[in-house]
């Protein structure tokens, strides 16, 4: 039989994800930014691989918020804004209608409002 001389691909789902991938490399980055920060003498290379470093790390969260839909989850036509502008305008309707008809005080005892002996 002869095989073929193509490596053979490998399932992502087995290797890891996308997301993990992306944040192990932050990290990578994360670590170099730290000990460079900890030399006690810097050479000019040095401060520039840091500043390159600090790009990437930036770069990668941006990519890392774009995989895990972040920004569709928090824009304004996402679900959680627009249930927090329905909480909002339901505050501001509850606030009209008791500005208009104000809740009827308990008197002896009794609800004036339905009427019932408590």
């Amino acid at each position: 039989m002869i095989e073929s001389s193509k490596p053979e691909m490998l399932d992502l789902m087995e290797t890891g994800t996308r997301y993990e991938h992306y944040q192990e490399l932050k990290e990578i980055f994360m670590r170099g930014i730290e000990e460079i920060a900890r030399l006690t003498w810097k050479a000019p290379d040095d401060l520039a691989t840091s500043d390159e470093m600090k790009i990437a790390v930036k770069l990668i969260q941006k990519r890392l918020d774009f995989l895990s839909n972040r920004e569709k989850k928090t824009a304004y036509s996402s679900e959680l804004a627009q249930t927090l502008r329905e909480i909002e305008h339901d505050r501001k309707v509850t606030k009209l209608l008791c500005e208009i008809n104000p809740p009827v005080p308990r008197v002896g005892g009794i609800d004036n409002a339905a009427g019932l002996a408590n």
